[in-house]
């Protein structure tokens, strides 16, 4: 059994590694920027479509920057097959290098913001 685990682990963490890979931001997307999704994944990851806030306060929608040039947004995948699940965003502003989790979907279909977070 803890051998499957262990293959399962590493199966998980390879479908990350090739999906973070893949993934297109909706802005220019930086090699710092990409570093800082990589750790923000790494520390809200719950499975791969769901993000855990970790405490982060929920917050207006209106209330997370829109524009400028520092502002990257990286979304993770949808659950396959699950038509009211939620989706997530991840907004970056890179040079403070705060973020916002947004989450939408689900059976309301609301964006539900939470943040702001910091990388170190």
């Amino acid at each position: 059994m803890n051998k499957v685990m262990k293959n399962l682990k590493k199966a998980i963490y390879m479908t990350m590694a090739l999906f973070l890979a893949s993934c297109s931001l909706s802005h220019s997307q930086s090699r710092e920027g990409s570093a800082f999704f990589k750790e923000i994944v790494k520390r809200h990851q719950m499975n791969n479509w769901d993000l855990d806030v970790l405490g982060l306060p929920k917050v207006s929608i209106d209330s997370i920057p829109k524009d400028g040039k520092n502002i990257e947004v990286f979304k993770m995948p949808a659950r396959p097959g699950v038509e009211d699940a939620f989706e997530w965003e991840i907004i970056l502003v890179s040079d403070s290098r705060m973020y916002w989790l947004v989450r939408s979907g689900g059976f309301d279909g609301k964006r539900v913001a939470f943040g702001p977070g910091k990388i170190k």
